[in-house]
């Protein structure tokens, strides 16, 4: 929780510490709770004391009842019950991904809206058109791949034989997003981007633009015929098998002049290449270049920019997050310390930026600003009758 809504939960509603403490506890408890659940395997150690699985299961049940309590029955729900039978469920049938029916609900946006689009919508006639009209859809599909002649299969054929082309960059099939053209303004002089399409919308921030002529634009070779280079607002990159997409848009989907839809994505970036420590940083991502072929070797701030390749403009933490922002909370019975968060960690930012290569971007990440508090403000002194007074008295001519 940020300064500022500390502030307000404590000060100006009718809160206190240890409600505060227990509401972040409960929270990092059941965002624990789903990302184990949400495992493809476990190890065999955590499931062979099925007791202690089961208790750790009662324990999340009894701390989330007595936390966020209810009216009525409370906690005694079926569905909180439910959860003291996944250990077994485990048991028998592996991961809960395995056995999880949100996957088949995804299907039904496939195999029964838009095959129900294609009937008459007749109550009398509507299930025997709907399974009509997807097995005729299951039967054509299963015969264009059969002929190879699916359009994913030809995407797919076609994407392999272009990456086997000589001269083919193979960074560029991760770039996409909103394609833009950053050099020059020839009327005003000064630096600028130009959009490929929607050219009036908003651009990106100034200094951004500033950093990234001066060091990159200005220092490309003098063969080419314009100084320009590339730019564009989604990298796409693989994290954990799964691919990831990472934007860097002062105006996504908008057409506005005015400054709305911003989206910048933070990322974990992994610079131990880069002479940062094996740790990684947490950064924002203010815009994605293509850096072509330079004259010479550019060195920003410690980083190494590549060329022809693709590069993020950065605001990197200055260190490696800690986790020593809050106190912690000593146990009275116990006398142990523990701390304010097993999640969040703080750390602060920069005050420049940094030109990464898009290669270094390792995962996703959540940084919520720190937002500081309001000081109060203090009351005029003297009674209200004599303040009004003294204003009467100015009003007055002399």
């Amino acid at each position: 929780m940020t300064d500022r809504g500390r502030q307000i939960c404590l000060q100006e509603r009718t809160m206190n510490e240890d409600f505060l403490d227990n509401f972040v506890y409960v929270f990092e408890m059941v965002l624990i709770m789903e990302q184990w659940l949400k495992q493809p395997s476990f190890q065999a150690e955590e499931l062979q004391d099925h007791g202690r699985l089961f208790e750790a299961f009662a324990v999340y049940i009894e701390n989330v009842g007595q936390i966020c309590q209810r009216e009525g029955m409370g906690s005694n729900l079926p569905k909180n019950h439910l959860m003291l039978h996944v250990p077994q469920y485990v048991h028998q049938w592996g991961p809960p991904s395995g056995w999880d029916g949100s996957n088949m609900e995804r299907g039904h946006k496939k195999g029964v809206k838009q095959p129900s689009k294609l009937t008459q919508r007749r109550q009398d006639v509507f299930i025997p058109q709907l399974a009509t009209r997807y097995s005729e859809s299951r039967l054509i599909q299963r015969m264009l791949e059969v002929a190879n002649l699916s359009k994913s299969l030809w995407n797919q054929e076609n994407q392999e034989n272009r990456n086997q082309m000589p001269g083919v960059d193979q960074h560029k099939s991760k770039c996409g997003g909103s394609w833009f053209t950053l050099g020059l303004d020839g009327s005003k002089e000064t630096p600028g981007v130009k959009w490929k399409i929607n050219q009036g919308r908003q651009c990106h921030i100034q200094g951004v633009i500033d950093l990234v002529y001066d060091h990159i634009v200005t220092n490309m070779s003098t063969n080419s015929s314009s100084r320009a280079i590339r730019g564009f607002t989604e990298f796409k990159a693989d994290v954990n098998g799964v691919r990831q997409i990472f934007r860097a848009h002062p105006s996504y989907r908008s057409r506005s002049r005015q400054q709305r839809d911003v989206w910048y994505d933070w990322a974990l970036f992994d610079l131990e290449a880069q002479g940062f420590g094996e740790y990684f940083l947490p950064g924002q991502i203010l815009m994605f270049i293509e850096v072509p072929y330079l004259q010479d070797q550019v060195d920003l701030h410690g980083v190494k920019i590549k060329q022809n390749q693709p590069h993020a403009v950065v605001r990197l933490f200055q260190e490696k997050p800690t986790a020593d922002f809050r106190a912690a909370k000593i146990n009275t019975e116990t006398t142990q310390e523990t701390d304010y968060s097993l999640l969040v960690e703080f750390g602060r930012t920069n005050d420049f930026l940094h030109i990464v290569p898009c290669s270094c971007i390792s995962e996703p990440v959540i940084v919520i600003p720190n937002l500081l508090m309001i000081q109060p403000k203090v009351p005029p002194k003297g009674s209200k009758k004599k303040r009004k007074a003294k204003t009467w008295k100015r009003k007055l001519p002399h």
